[in-house]
Parts: C-alpha cells; sequence; structure tokens
C-alpha cells in the first residue's frame, strides 16, 4: 500500500487497506430464496460498479434479536418501499455519486469474492439515507466526539443522590462491625445491598446524558493567514466557519500557528487553537456569533 490515498467511500480505497468497506448507491436489488442468492447491483462513491451480497454472521443477527433497536440488513428489507418499511434504501437505475437519485448505505466489513467481476460480501450494512427525498448524507474524514453531562440541579436527582450517601455509610458501618448484624434500617442485608446498587444505577441512568457529535475534519482545505492585517485575518475565519455552518451543522477553523525553519514549517503545537460557530442567543433572531477567544500575535497561521 502506498502513499496514495483514494476516494473516500470508494472499492479501489478498500482494496487499498484505507477502509474496511464501502459506500454504495443502489441501482437495482435481486431477490433471491436465501441472503447468499440476494444481490445488490451499484455503483461507490467513486462511480464503480459493484454486485454486493448481504450476509450477516449469526453473532450478529443473536445480537440484534437481544436488541430493541437493531434491524438485520437484508436485501428484502432495503428493496422495500411501503409505507411501513423498515429499512428502505430506494434503488435507481441512474442512482450514483452524482445524480443521488436514490438512496445511499454503507457496506460494513467487506469481503472479497470475485474482484475481476466486481462480486463481493459484507457482514453488515447500515443505510446512510434513504431517498433523495430527505437530507443528503455527508460522507466525510473526521472522527466523533463524545460528552457526559451530568445534571445535578434535578429535586429527584439531589434526593437520590442524599439518600445514597446515607446507605453507603450505613453499609460501611455494617460491614466494618465485628459482629455482623442482620439487618440494617429493618432489611435484609442481601435486600438493603440490592438496594443501594440499585439506586447507583438508577443515579447513573437518569443523571448522565451521552452526547455525540460527528466532526468532519476538512484536512486538504487550508488558508494561509498572513498576521499583518487583523481584518482580513478574521473576515477569512469567519468565512470558513460561515461556509460549513449550514444544515444543522456548525462551522469551525483549527488555527496552526507555524514558523519558518528553512524550506520546512514547523507547527508550534502549543499554541493550536480551535475556533467553533458560537450563536449569541440574545440576538438569535439576526443569527449573530463570535469569536471567543481569538488573539492575534505577528506570525504566520494556517486555518482550516
Amino acid at each position: 500500500m502506498g502513499d496514495k490515498r483514494e476516494i473516500l467511500g470508494s472499492l479501489a480505497a478498500f482494496h487499498a487497506e484505507q477502509a474496511g468497506g464501502f459506500v454504495g448507491y443502489p441501482q437495482q436489488y435481486i431477490k433471491g430464496a436465501t441472503p447468499e442468492d440476494s444481490f445488490i447491483h451499484g455503483v461507490d462513491q467513486a462511480g464503480q460498479p459493484f454486485t454486493l451480497a448481504v450476509v450477516p454472521p449469526d453473532r450478529h443477527i443473536q445480537a440484534a434479536k437481544e436488541s430493541t433497536d437493531r434491524i438485520v440488513p437484508s436485501v428484502a428489507l432495503l428493496s422495500d418501499t411501503r409505507r411501513t418499511a423498515q429499512m428502505p434504501c430506494i434503488a435507481m437505475p441512474d442512482n450514483s455519486p452524482i445524480t443521488k437519485t436514490g438512496g445511499i448505505f454503507l457496506a460494513e466489513q467487506v469481503t472479497v469474492v470475485d474482484k475481476a467481476k466486481g462480486l463481493y460480501r459484507c457482514n453488515w450494512l447500515s443505510v446512510l439515507q434513504e431517498s433523495n427525498l430527505v437530507q443528503p448524507a455527508r460522507v466525510a474524514v473526521g472522527y466523533l466526539e463524545s460528552t457526559f453531562i451530568l445534571s445535578t440541579s434535578s429535586p429527584d436527582i439531589q434526593a437520590k443522590k442524599q439518600r445514597l450517601i446515607h446507605m453507603n455509610a450505613q453499609w460501611l458501618a455494617a460491614v466494618s462491625n465485628p459482629v455482623k448484624p442482620e439487618q440494617i434500617e429493618g432489611l435484609d442485608i442481601l435486600d438493603y445491598q440490592a438496594q443501594r446498587d440499585g439506586l447507583s444505577m438508577d443515579l447513573f441512568n437518569e443523571a448522565y446524558k451521552k452526547w455525540f457529535v460527528a466532526v468532519d475534519v476538512q484536512y486538504r482545505r487550508l488558508q494561509t493567514l498572513p498576521m499583518d492585517n487583523e481584518a482580513q485575518v478574521r473576515s477569512t475565519i469567519l468565512e470558513l466557519i460561515d461556509s460549513n455552518s449550514v444544515s444543522g451543522m456548525y462551522g469551525g477553523v483549527i488555527l496552526r500557528p507555524f514558523r519558518r525553519n528553512g524550506d520546512t514549517q514547523v507547527v508550534q503545537m502549543d499554541s493550536i487553537r480551535r475556533i467553533n460557530h458560537e450563536f449569541d442567543y440574545k440576538a438569535l433572531a439576526k443569527n449573530r456569533w463570535t469569536l471567543p477567544g481569538l488573539t492575534l500575535s505577528p506570525r504566520v497561521v494556517q486555518a482550516g
């Protein structure tokens, strides 16, 4: 594998071991009696044709049965266009990365059956876009940020917290006593422990919320900012942020100051800053926003 980066979501990237699957644009479904006899004809993110069989292994099927929100993908479900369809992904004869007249999916855990014939098999498949009537899917290089938020203002959570502190103290006193009591606060030891453990789990489930944010890193989009014109720098940064603040997305830039060492650019790692789109909620109707913490200094900066 060389240093060449293939098109993200393409079969070429998969063959170059730059990804474990590919993005597909279905053009036709062939429904057979079994998953092995059912196929998807379509093109990948680079417009190259393929034929794909979707054959989830038993372990994936069993895991889906034990979940309340996971559906086992199949050609039958993907081709279903009824109002009650569980996993539709519309196939159109001219569907492609350019036309986008149908659905889009991500084939995962892909193996090659016959490369010359463009025949592949995947263990799992996720629908990225059901049809061209919904918000377009975004295929990009990036990462996920996860954040835990602990809500301590709820009276219910505060009451449970105090109760747990009290129960922990009672439990510690009981287990530290050379003469082990048979009960704590009128409850058998095992019942008290079960109630204490249950309260701990309740606090965790109720108080914590987990948020996932997908970050699209446009690593090829670089802008050099000479620092002798502060107004121009601010204007350029605002334009970069604004260009990605659409359709529910919040734009941002990463500022990377660097110094020149001959023909080499050395990034000042301790000076890297990230600036994100932040709404001024008092002036929300005017959609105004600010650049928090931006201090310019006489050096060269790359933003992207």
